[in-house]
C-alpha cells in the first residue's frame, strides 16, 4: 500500500495506491501478537510460568509479565484442576492499553493455543 514501509522480502511486490482500490471490496484484519507463554505444575503443585521456553523466575526484565503472573496465580486452582502434572498450557499473553480521553484503560487476555502432554 502506498505510504507503507517496504519490508525485507517485499521486493517486486507492487505498491498499490488507495485510488486503485476505489470501488473494490477491501478486508482489513488486525494483527494480534503476544508473548508465547506456558503454564505447568510439578508434583508439589508449584506453578511454572514460561515465555518462549524460558522459565519466568523474577527480576526487572520480566516486568511486562507482572500481570501474567498475577493472572496465573489468581486462577491457580482452576489451572491446577485442568492441567495437573500431566499437561502444559501454551498460549499468547496479550496485554492492551486502550487510551480513552485522559484516562488509561487496561485490558488483558490469554487465549489458549494448545494444551500438550508433558
Amino acid at each position: 500500500m502506498e505510504g507503507s514501509r517496504v519490508q525485507l522480502g517485499d521486493e517486486g511486490v507492487p505498491i498499490v495506491s488507495p485510488r486503485d482500490l476505489h470501488g473494490r471490496s477491501l478486508v482489513i484484519e488486525e494483527k494480534v501478537d503476544g508473548a508465547n507463554s506456558g503454564i505447568s505444575f510439578d508434583e508439589d503443585e508449584d506453578i511454572t510460568l514460561q515465555c518462549r521456553g524460558h522459565v519466568l523466575s523474577g527480576g526487572p526484565r520480566e516486568r511486562q509479565f507482572d500481570l501474567f503472573k498475577r493472572w496465573a496465580n489468581h486462577h491457580r486452582m482452576a489451572l491446577w484442576e485442568a492441567l495437573g502434572t500431566r499437561y502444559v498450557m501454551y498460549g499468547e499473553w496479550l496485554y492492551r492499553i486502550a487510551l480513552a480521553g485522559s484516562s488509561v484503560h487496561n485490558e488483558l487476555a490469554v487465549p489458549i493455543v494448545c494444551i500438550q502432554t508433558k
